[in-house]
């Protein structure tokens, strides 16, 4: 989706860090830690970086389904964590457009541990939180992995607000709404075919109008 402005990551998706630096002559070899909602160290991705490098990117080697929660990136220099950034993978309501049933939900938020670490994967426990005990924390997520329908909504909704703010809102239908909350109720809402950030809002790049009787290729525009 062209205008997915939050970013929105799921258990399907692929997480790809971007980082920064400033330029330098002195080249850094430094490791990335991939900690999942659990405090287990799910991956770690070492690299090079060249003296000359200002933005770059480093592709995670997670495999997916991930487990939905709040997902941690430690960067380690010299036996150091120096930078952490966190990201959030939330759970799934829909699956092919059909909510998720019982059988599924346990597959699809259940996670993909045991993760496939090289063996100096434990020299990096190190660096994982100790004020986070990881036989809670596991009990928690496998007690998630079996939401559904409200239940699932609930923790959607309670992952969701951890990390967004509503900023903007918009209106599909006002009769709609005219009608549910009443006809005295008037509402100052921008309606969202109206709204730039919308999915509603008109984007010529994605309509196709009709087919060009001369050319036969698709009308865009």
């Amino acid at each position: 989706m062209s205008r997915d402005f939050t970013h929105t990551m799921g258990p399907y998706s692929e997480p790809i860090l971007i980082h920064e630096w400033a330029t330098d002559n002195v080249a850094y070899n430094v490791s990335y830690l991939w900690i999942d909602p659990t405090n287990v160290l799910a991956a770690v991705t070492s690299i090079v970086i060249d003296g000359n490098t200002t933005i770059d990117h480093v592709r995670s080697t997670l495999k997916t389904p991930i487990l939905p929660g709040e997902w941690k990136i430690k960067l380690v220099w010299n036996s150091q964590v120096f930078v952490e950034t966190s990201f959030l993978i939330s759970p799934l309501e829909f699956l092919n457009k059909m909510p998720l049933t019982s059988q599924q939900v346990g597959f699809v938020h259940g996670g993909s541990y045991p993760y496939s670490l090289k063996s100096a994967g434990s020299f990096w426990t190190r660096y994982l939180d100790s004020n986070k005990p990881h036989e809670s924390l596991e009990r928690k997520a496998a007690l998630n992995s079996r939401r559904t329908g409200f239940d699932l909504q609930q923790w959607i909704d309670s992952l969701v607000s951890r990390w967004f703010t509503i900023g903007e809102t918009c209106v599909l239908n006002s009769a709609n709404i005219a009608l549910r909350c009443g006809t005295s109720w008037t509402h100052s809402l921008e309606s969202c075919v109206r709204t730039p950030w919308s999915s509603a809002y008109p984007d010529p790049k994605s309509d196709i109008v009709s087919i060009n009787g001369t050319s036969g290729y698709l009308n865009r525009w």
